[in-house]
């Protein structure tokens, strides 16, 4: 019996040991089925360019409230600390690439624990966790619009929660104004216009395209044409720019007439990267195509009161406007002075006229002068002499496509002659017995070009100079010769003359002022030279040679 009583009794230990075993396992799974949570408390800014800052925090707990203390041999095993979770927050965005934020952002907020005491039930431990982190890597990549961060904390992967905020990256916003003009003619090119904004708060950064549409009934009802796309250059935030096309209508009737911005086509996207991609077109205006033909020449049915250029309403018609235009020439005149043109000019419009001065070439592209109503026009003359033309051209004030242009006007520039200065007096003709001098001057200070007239009075003036007598010699050496001696007298003569005149009983060679000649006269012979007037002498004794008789 003993023996029975000490089996029972170990029977017993073991079901006590056995059921302290459930209770572990049970206490054990309970604090592993406890609901902690996370929570995103706030993600900054709500609406984000660059980057956005993430908050929140976790908790959890344990709780005994049904196991009573004192009721061995019950064990209890509380969680006491936190190590167990991980202190890492792994965060997503639109449940892509998870990232992970900083382990410093995470930081225990509280634990506590209560161990078993009887009575009162246990409490077990509490935790928490707070975390911020900013994402200022990943956030700009996005685009713009709404996005989902997922926050989950530790090792639990069920530790998550996920909130929303926006993207709003500065982007321009391109939109096409409704076109005009709102009326045309059949088989007449009309140009549209639309004024393409950029209502966005960035330029565009590069030029995009922008085309037109032409539907064939109202409000873009029936068939929708598209005309070929434009190019316009880059368009910075809050800016506009005019985008213009051409079109004929091939009949009357209503269409419908809309642009689109950053399009090529309504197939074809755009190439700028908008904030909103869905306002690119303008809305459909009505067009209203008149027949092409008016009955009295008018070029805007239905009104009929429009002309074509070069035609004006005469009469109730439209009549071609004929100008024509006279001009006075020829013309002559100095160089810089102002010419008058006068001209006479008329048209049928009775609008009158106004006219400019064109050079000789006609260059429309650069008048001489600007429109004016009367005559004459005045312009200033070439600065150089020579021949020059002009015309004058008119106009028609009702239709300035209505011009004529005058027969050609000569003006002749021409410089009169001036004198120079005098020169200065040249050699006198003559060295002593009074001479003249000269001097010179020439129609030079300006030479006369063009016609124009030379210089009045004479170009020469003399005056006399070397007034005083001029002085002549003449001598004879030896002055007496024994006749049949057959010796020569040598004349010499001499004279301030420039030359000399007249000679006697010799001849002067080559009318020298002075010189020497041997004479050998067979009488007494006197001898004269007269040089600038004045005369001198010399004579030579010839005596007859003694006769001696021997006795």
């Amino acid at each position: 019996m003993k023996k029975n009583i000490l089996i029972s009794l170990k029977f017993l230990s073991l079901l006590f040991v056995f059921a302290g075993l459930l209770l572990l396992k049970s206490s054990v799974a309970f604090a592993q089925d406890a609901d902690p949570s996370v929570n995103i408390q706030s993600v900054s800014p709500s609406s984000a360019d660059t980057q956005i800052t993430v908050s929140g925090g976790a908790t959890g707990g344990e709780s005994t409230t049904d196991v009573r203390c004192g009721h061995a041999p019950y064990i209890l095993m509380p969680i006491t600390t936190v190590t167990q979770l991980s202190t890492t927050v792994n965060y997503s965005i639109d449940g892509g690439t998870v990232f992970s934020a900083p382990a410093a952002t995470v930081s225990v907020t509280g634990q506590s624990s209560n161990v078993c005491s009887s009575p009162t039930p246990a409490v077990g431990i509490q935790w928490g966790y707070s975390f911020s982190f900013t994402d200022s890597t990943h956030v700009a990549a996005l685009s713009n619009g709404t996005h989902t961060v997922e926050a989950c904390l530790g090792t639990w992967g069920s530790l998550c929660d996920t909130a929303t905020f926006i993207v709003s990256h500065p982007l321009p916003d391109l939109t096409a104004n409704p076109v005009t003009p709102t009326s045309a003619i059949a088989s007449i090119a009309t140009t549209f216009s639309s004024t393409i904004s950029n209502i966005g708060n960035a330029s565009t950064g590069g030029s995009f395209s922008n085309f037109f549409q032409i539907a064939t009934a109202t409000g873009g009802g029936g068939t929708i044409t598209d005309l070929a796309s434009t190019s316009m250059s880059t368009l910075a935030s809050g800016a506009t720019n005019t985008a213009t096309k051409s079109y004929t209508f091939p009949s009357s009737g209503t269409y419908s007439v809309r642009a689109c911005a950053d399009k090529t086509s309504s197939a074809g996207g755009g190439v700028i990267n908008e904030s909103n991609e869905n306002n690119n077109c303008g809305a459909w205006v009505d067009v209203t195509v008149n027949p092409a033909t008016c009955s009295n020449g008018a070029t805007n049915p239905l009104a009929c009161t429009t002309c074509a250029a070069g035609s004006a309403m005469i009469g109730g018609m439209c009549t071609p406007v004929s100008v024509s235009v006279s001009a006075t020439t020829p013309y002559s005149t100095t160089p810089s002075t102002n010419v008058s043109f006068a001209y006479s000019a008329n048209t049928n419009s009775n609008a009158g006229t106004e006219c400019r001065l064109l050079n000789y070439n006609q260059d429309t592209n650069n008048p001489l002068t600007s429109y004016q109503a009367n005559s004459p026009i005045t312009y200033s003359s070439a600065s150089v002499a020579g021949t020059y033309a002009y015309y004058v051209e008119c106009r028609d004030k009702t239709t300035t496509s209505a011009t004529a242009t005058s027969n050609q006007i000569i003006v002749n520039v021409y410089v009169n002659g001036g004198w120079s200065g005098w020169s200065g007096w040249g050699t006198c003709s003559m060295s002593c017995g009074g001479g003249t001098q000269t001097a010179t001057r020439t129609c030079t200070h300006p030479a006369p070009q063009n016609g124009g007239q030379g210089c009045s009075g004479s170009d020469t003036e003399s005056q006399s100079c070397n007034v005083q007598a001029c002085t002549t010699s003449l001598t004879a050496n030896p002055a007496n010769l024994v006749s049949g001696s057959g010796i020569s007298s040598m004349l010499s003569w001499s004279s301030t003359a420039p030359y000399c005149t007249k000679s006697t009983n010799f001849t002067l060679p080559n009318d020298n002022p002075s010189g020497s000649l041997a004479v050998t006269p067979t009488s007494t012979t006197t001898y004269s030279v007269t040089c600038g007037g004045v005369s001198a002498t010399a004579t030579v004794s010839v005596k007859k040679k003694p006769i001696y008789i021997e006795h």
